[in-house]
């Protein structure tokens, strides 16, 4: 644990008389504050970047996230169920935008074309929804089952689209805007609680693909920065050595949004339970985190109970689900060795990190080298606070990771790898970027002598990682 510090202003002060915690001279900016501006200023430009240089619906499952939130939008809470198909009644003209783009509006094709055209063109052309269109059953078997809790931009970018009779494509690049905003404000409240760590908040928040998830149409960007909050929240805990109200119920708030978002993050939430240097009683400490994660648990729970009747295969020819379950039942053994087979191709997952479009561009080898370059002298250069984790908070961390992993491996093996399948199909290397923050929380040193400077390294790397992502993404999309 932190000895003697406090909470000021969302940075962390060392007792009276222990000199700024970041800086050696007195004079420099403290590293910390430094990280937080070079955010702020960057991030905006980064984000909107990939928004909008990004042809619509080139992104992983965009179009399934469009249909949902204009279901949703119609005020259709749930989705229905035809045949081996789930989704609802949509314009037609959201699946041939979505087709003229992709080639098919099918939920989860094999692959997906690349095609070259003008920049200006594709701001030029737009389908538009006619008032005249009939409604007709649309499957986005992908999408159906997320909650509302996911949507809130794009929501509101299909509400406004309506009113404005605005393009399908520019109602898509609207919703990425409002998603990229979004994204940028809980990443900024992470920076303002972190008590430890920002300078690796700074790399989660820079990531080539975290900019490109925060300025899709999706819920990604949504999960990475709420879950940066989240962490940054348990953190800032541990260091006061108790909850705050405000913090308490941001923390049930983060918790049901990210857990219905994406469940597999929920254990995050219980990173804080064993911290041993705490000023009040067990029970107070203990009890945001529980309450937290039983309150998401229960939603969760009865949102999935609500679309238990929509249920399909994610791909044609799959077994059900449960077939699933009920093989690992008998054969546990199944999932472990499928465990082992997909992790040890662990390379194919970090490049998917650095491939962009629909998993179709790259992987971008000087995004990553770039990336690793700033990551590595984020954990190295350290904090002046690095003892805010005890050995058995780091332990207990691990642990937390691990079950996420063992989850999210678990959530794709039933819904959707084949029957008793030796890897685990639809691992995805994004979903592990939430995971980074934490990861590198615990491998963090404490440092005394840091520069100022390294923030403007480390953002310099950035920058020019998401520029080499952003080159690739415009050679392949562009003419």
């Amino acid at each position: 644990m932190l000895d003697g510090s406090t909470l000021v202003n969302g940075s962390c002060a060392l007792a009276p008389g222990a000199g700024p915690p970041d800086s050696t001279d007195g004079k420099s900016l403290p590293q910390s504050t430094v990280a937080m501006r070079l955010f702020a200023w960057i991030a905006p430009f980064l984000y909107l970047g990939f928004a909008l240089i990004t042809p619509p619906f080139q992104t992983p499952d965009e179009h399934q996230h469009l249909f949902r939130a204009w279901q949703l939008s119609s005020g259709h809470l749930l989705g229905k169920r035809e045949g081996n198909e789930s989704g609802g009644d949509l314009p037609p003209a959201l699946a041939r935008a979505a087709a003229r783009e992709l080639g098919s509006a099918v939920p989860h094709a094999e692959s997906r074309p690349l095609t070259k055209t003008r920049f200006v063109a594709r701001f030029e052309h737009g389908t538009i929804i006619a008032p005249n269109e009939v409604p007709r059953f649309t499957n986005f078997l992908g999408s159906v089952y997320y909650s509302p809790a996911g949507y809130g931009p794009q929501i509101i970018a299909v509400e406004v689209g309506r009113g404005f009779s605005l393009s399908v494509e520019a109602i898509v690049r609207l919703g990425r805007v409002l998603n990229a905003l979004l994204a940028l404000l809980l990443f900024w409240a992470a920076f303002r609680v972190l008590p430890v760590g920002r300078l690796v908040l700074l790399v989660v928040a820079l990531l080539p693909m975290t900019a490109a998830c925060a300025g899709s149409f999706g819920q990604d960007g949504l999960i990475i920065a709420g879950t940066a909050w989240l962490i940054a929240l348990c953190m800032r805990a541990m260091a006061e050595g108790e909850w705050s109200r405000s913090s308490a119920a941001v923390l049930i708030a983060l918790a049901v949004t990210v857990t219905l978002a994406k469940m597999v993050y929920l254990p995050l939430v219980l990173l804080p339970l064993l911290a041993r240097k705490i000023r009040v009683d067990r029970l107070r400490w203990w009890l945001p985190p529980v309450l937290a994660g039983i309150v998401a648990a229960v939603l969760l729970a009865g949102w999935l109970r609500m679309n238990a009747g929509i249920s399909v295969p994610m791909h044609a020819g799959m077994p059900e689900p449960r077939a699933q379950v009920d093989l690992l039942v008998h054969h546990p053994l199944k999932f472990v060795t499928a465990l082992a087979h997909t992790y040890t191709n662990w390379r194919f997952l970090i490049g998917q990190i650095f491939t962009f479009g629909w998993l179709n561009v790259g992987p971008v080898v000087a995004a990553l080298w770039l990336s690793l370059a700033a990551l590595i002298l984020a954990v190295i250069s350290g904090d002046p606070r690095g003892r805010l984790l005890s050995p058995i908070d780091r332990a207990w961390t691990m642990l937390m990771l691990a079950a996420i992993v063992i989850l999210l491996s678990l959530a794709l093996y039933i819904a959707g790898t084949p029957l008793g399948a030796d890897r685990i199909a639809g691992l995805q290397g994004r979903y592990f970027i939430p995971l980074i923050l934490p990861l590198l929380l615990v491998c963090l040193p404490m440092r005394s002598d840091t520069r100022y400077m390294v923030p403007l390294v480390i953002a310099g790397l950035l920058v020019c990682a998401d520029v080499a992502a952003l080159q690739a993404i415009v050679r392949a999309y562009y003419v």
